[in-house]
């Protein structure tokens, strides 16, 4: 065999090491800290999701509603403050939890229970770690009910 052969034939050794070398570290990267892309349970929410629509227009119909809902959110603190109402009266022994989704991953989801004062309002102070899509959900569980209110925002530019 001629000599350039020989050095064609090493260079092309030379490349496919490195190319499994580079395959290896990319599966060693990407499985040492893996992100979730759905919900584990998906399925399970999916079968209960007509019901708790159902539920929800029913909660509506009775005259549930959630006011105070953030019109839009920045990166960093934000400052909460809900009322849970029926007939315009304000509900005051809920438990409210905030949910904020990021839409792609669960990395930066983040639960905040809100803490209730005597006159009805629920606060709390929200972070928002990242610039994107943002999916915000309120859920009120009040005698045996749960009021739920989702609200998708872009943060940033």
């Amino acid at each position: 065999m001629h000599k350039s052969v020989k050095i064609a034939f090493f260079w092309i050794w030379v490349a496919f090491a490195m190319l499994m070398l580079a395959t290896w570290f990319t599966f060693k990267v990407a499985l040492r800290d893996p992100v979730q892309v759905i919900d584990k349970h998906y399925y399970e929410k999916g079968l209960e999701f007509e019901e708790n629509i159902q539920l929800q227009k029913q909660l509506i119909k009775d005259g549930y509603r959630m006011d105070g809902f953030p019109e839009k959110l920045t990166t960093g603190d934000n400052a909460v403050i809900l009322q849970l109402r029926k007939n315009e009266k304000n509900v005051t022994d809920a438990k409210v939890t905030l949910l904020l989704e990021r839409l792609a991953t669960d990395r930066f989801n983040v639960r905040l229970g809100l803490i209730a004062d005597a006159s009805g309002n629920y606060t709390g102070n929200l972070s928002v770690a990242d610039n994107g899509k943002w999916l915000l959900t309120v859920v009120a569980d009040f005698d045996g009910k749960k009021f739920v209110k989702s609200e998708t925002f872009i943060v940033g530019n």
